[in-house]
């Protein structure tokens, strides 16, 4: 390959290329220890999951859009001030505790966007960050 080529950044892909998979590998890897330690303690991945939210530095928001065990956690580690987002996007659907996880989001003093009832989902939580982000770029789409 000439220098010229090296230059220009030939080689740039291949390294983007093995960062991301290192990347991947690295996160099926948290996955998997996230599931081991749930299935040890008889918790569900999404509890474990909020608790290692609660550890991590800097503003947080948290969107939750799938698991109402989730929210359920965030709230309890909330009301026990050892998670403080700046902000709790609170839209899990389905049936089972859907209804209940939302209705405590909306008894803590903290900032939220629920959607009340039994709809929701990732799509909506995803929607909701989207909206955000395109607000606070003055609506710039790149």
């Amino acid at each position: 390959m000439s220098s010229k080529k090296n230059k220009t950044g030939a080689k740039n892909p291949t390294r983007k290329q093995q960062a991301e998979r290192i990347k991947q590998a690295e996160e099926r890897e948290r996955r998997a220890k996230e599931a081991a330690e749930a299935k040890a303690r008889g918790e569900t991945r999404a509890t474990v999951s909020m608790e290692r939210a609660a550890r991590l530095e800097g503003p947080l928001v948290l969107a939750i859009g799938n698991a109402p065990t989730a929210l359920v956690r965030a709230c309890e580690l909330i009301d026990a001030g050892e998670l403080k987002p700046a902000l709790v996007i609170g839209v899990p659907v389905g049936f089972v505790n859907v209804v209940e996880s939302k209705e405590l989001l909306l008894t803590l003093d903290v900032p939220h966007i629920v959607a009340r009832g039994r709809k929701g989902g990732s799509n909506v939580a995803a929607a909701i960050c989207n909206a955000m982000l395109y607000q606070a770029s003055n609506n710039a789409r790149e």
